[in-house]
């Protein structure tokens, strides 16, 4: 099962999620197409998998494990949101699949990467409109990662990412509050 996992992470992450097919991982793998189809039911499946493992890895290094108290509740959003591009970065690193697996989300499609990184962000606004912000953050901080990656520098898209992820959870919190306030911390002007 790991050489399955080892051979879909380096076909996605060299030639993306759409081009890769279940011949080709089991060819990657080293072995046969109905040996792979025992494991899984299709490219979907695998790619899930992936996800899902990868998921599973980026909550646990940032805490944010379903069922467990929440770390988030004592630390601000913008160190929430260092952490999580911290976790983010270096995830994508060790594993090159990470931004592949992001830029092919569809909208309608359950990611567990995403809710992976919806989950590590803090919960900003009226609870009505808490989901739609935090995916939007999702959303524009796996664009940003997946973009940046590829860059000789990838700090020079990771900045305005990580200003737009904090800029998104800011738009969240409603007019309530004061514009520099978000989840009940102080949230600093983003440059």
């Amino acid at each position: 099962m790991a050489q399955i996992m080892r051979a879909a992470e380096e076909l996605i992450a060299g030639a993306g999620v759409q081009a890769v097919s279940m011949n080709a991982i089991a060819r990657q793998a080293g072995i046969s197409p109905g040996s792979l189809y025992q494991y899984f039911s299709g490219k979907g499946a695998v790619v899930e998998a992936v996800s899902q493992r990868l998921a599973s890895q980026l909550r646990h290094a940032t805490g944010a494990v379903p069922g467990a108290k929440s770390h988030l509740a004592h630390i601000t959003p913008e160190a929430a949101v260092d952490r999580l591009f911290d976790v983010a970065v270096l995830l994508a690193q060790q594993h090159p699949a990470l931004p592949a697996l992001l830029a092919t989300t569809e909208r309608t499609e359950p990611n567990a990467l995403l809710e992976a990184i919806e989950q590590s962000l803090p919960a900003c606004g009226p609870a009505n409109n808490e989901d739609v912000t935090r995916e939007l953050a999702a959303r524009v901080l796996g664009t940003g990662l997946g973009l940046a990656v590829h860059q000789p520098d990838p700090a020079v898209l990771l900045r305005p990412t990580r200003q737009a992820v904090l800029g998104a959870l800011k738009s969240g919190q409603g007019s309530k509050n004061h514009p520099s306030d978000v989840c009940g911390a102080h949230f600093p002007e983003v440059m």
